[in-house]
């Protein structure tokens, strides 16, 4: 989406929410503010979709699918990872994390805990699955720039079984990359080239091709 079409749908998902909030429509707010924060996410502006996302969950708290709250959670887990990057954390940084980066992994890992529990509390959900790794995936980066390799390789390992079972081919190539990187990160150069092979194969298959993913995967082989 163009950023001006972006801009027009979030000025009038924030005027929705306002009317709604003014008439006392909970449910109403809260799926204005979810449209905000997938919005916002789309923007990068990572702060205001944490703030959206957080207060969506809250307003519609028993109103929506298992679903609905767990890819909540993992919109605001993707985005508190995002922000704890800008805030300074870094995988294989030796200085400790400043507080707004320890701040921002904290809530990232606890949104990706429960959304990873709804997950497996509501198995029947198809759409489910795929949530399930990609939240995995989040808790993975989490454990990652904590400089938890150990921890980020299996969690990378588990979402990547279960986007191999759902023949998603661009989340198996970012599963990889996890792997990847945590394989490096704990100076296994050999398995971390084979993971960065297996991501550039995946995101090779990815239509269209993740060149971004590509780029990154490509610049694991030349390290």
């Amino acid at each position: 989406m163009l950023q001006e079409n972006l801009d027009g749908a979030r000025a009038a998902a924030m005027k929705a929410q306002l009317i709604l909030s003014e008439e006392g429509d909970a449910a109403g707010e809260g799926k204005a503010l979810r449209l905000l924060a997938e919005i916002y996410a789309k923007q990068s502006q990572h702060k205001a979709a944490i703030r959206a996302g957080e207060r969506s969950r809250a307003l519609l708290r028993g109103e929506e699918s298992a679903f609905d709250e767990a890819s909540m959670l993992f919109l605001v887990a993707q985005e508190a990872v995002q922000l704890a990057v800008i805030e300074g954390a870094r995988v294989g940084a030796t200085k400790p994390l400043k507080r707004h980066a320890r701040d921002a992994l904290d809530k990232a890992e606890k949104c990706a805990k429960t959304a990873v529990k709804l997950c497996t509390d509501n198995p029947k959900e198809p759409r489910m699955r795929e949530l399930h790794g990609s939240s995995l995936c989040s808790m993975s980066q989490v454990h990652m720039l904590r400089s938890k390799y150990d921890e980020g390789l299996n969690t990378a390992q588990q979402a990547s079984k279960i986007f191999a079972d759902s023949g998603n081919v661009r989340n198996q190539a970012s599963a990889a990359l996890l792997c990847a990187d945590a394989n490096r990160a704990m100076e296994r150069y050999k398995e971390s080239q084979n993971n960065a092979l297996e991501a550039i194969k995946y995101f090779k298959m990815s239509d269209p091709v993740d060149e971004k993913g590509l780029e990154a995967a490509e610049s694991i082989l030349d390290f």
